[in-house]
């Protein structure tokens, strides 16, 4: 897609948006592989946060060996590893150079600045009982999912809950993506095998279910509105419209696609996916695949 038509990036805090011809993937090429495993690092990993940045980096977070990482995607390495105090459940872009990571066992969002290697920033302490796991930043706040209290929490930049929605129709809500617009989130449930599309209020618009869709992870949004889904137990990444009906299954193992993918997550400046793997095998698990969008 030409730069002209380069929608401004919603995800690192910019709501400008400039007008583009409608735009729809059809297809999605396998880019290469990058290599997340560290020194430093005691286990294989299991990358279970992607947040993609300009300038082909690339920060992630790996619950098995307790660490953030910055990976160079142009040069097929990782740049930075900082251990963290507890696992780390998710890391969502917050500006073009700045991230934050879900260490919600501890009920704390960790901030780091991201230049070309990662500093700590600040913490945020975030009040209230609830734990959580995925994470999401609409420019002024966080939303976080609690799936154990099966509660989603808006939380402002000190910490305090603004408010707080019921997930109890979800069985275990367990990856959240917002949209372009940011007025609806995509919630993807292991459990009942769906991904479901509802407003910030709780307002549930449509549920996605397939038969090809079996332990839903990973949800990201692309440039042309499409939510793509990872799609554990099938192998896939099913590409959805915004309002959650298929339109078809862009990817699966015969074009590159890992075996159990579990994190996806949308590229602006490179129109491309980066996927981990929920594999046992290192030689899935140790390497996050990226694959272009045209």
């Amino acid at each position: 897609m030409s730069d002209l038509y380069r929608y401004l990036p919603t995800s690192y805090g910019d709501c400008r948006s400039v007008l583009y011809p409608y735009y729809v993937y059809t297809q999605a090429q396998f880019l290469g592989e990058v290599r997340v495993k560290a020194d430093g690092d005691t286990e294989d990993c299991l990358i279970n946060g992607i947040a993609a940045l300009p300038g082909g980096r690339m920060v992630v977070t790996d619950i098995n060996n307790l660490a953030i990482k910055l990976v160079d995607t142009r040069r097929n390495k990782v740049t930075c590893r900082l251990p963290l105090s507890s696992v780390p459940f998710d890391v969502v872009a917050m500006e073009t150079n700045k991230v934050a990571a879900s260490l919600g066992g501890e009920k704390k969002l960790e901030i780091f600045t991201v230049t070309d290697t990662l500093s700590r920033n600040s913490t945020i302490n975030v009040n209230g009982d609830m734990t959580f796991d995925k994470v999401c930043f609409d420019g002024d706040k966080f939303i976080l999912v609690s799936p154990n209290d099966r509660v989603m929490m808006m939380v402002d930049m000190s910490g305090i809950v603004l408010s707080t929605v019921s997930l109890d129709t979800f069985n275990s809500p367990c990856f959240i993506a917002m949209g372009r617009d940011r007025s609806v989130l995509y919630i993807a449930d292991d459990e009942a095998h769906t991904v479901t599309i509802m407003t910030l209020s709780g307002q549930i618009i449509s549920v996605y279910k397939n038969d090809k869709l079996k332990y839903p992870c990973g949800v990201t949004v692309g440039l042309d509105d499409r939510v793509y889904v990872c799609s554990q137990y099938t192998h896939t990444v099913h590409q959805l419209t915004a309002t959650g009906q298929l339109v078809r299954i862009i990817l699966d193992k015969q074009q590159g696609l890992a075996p159990f993918p579990i994190v996806i997550a949308y590229d602006d400046e490179q129109d491309s996916l980066h996927i981990s793997s929920g594999s046992v095998k290192p030689e899935d698990c140790d390497f996050v695949r990226s694959f272009k969008l045209q």
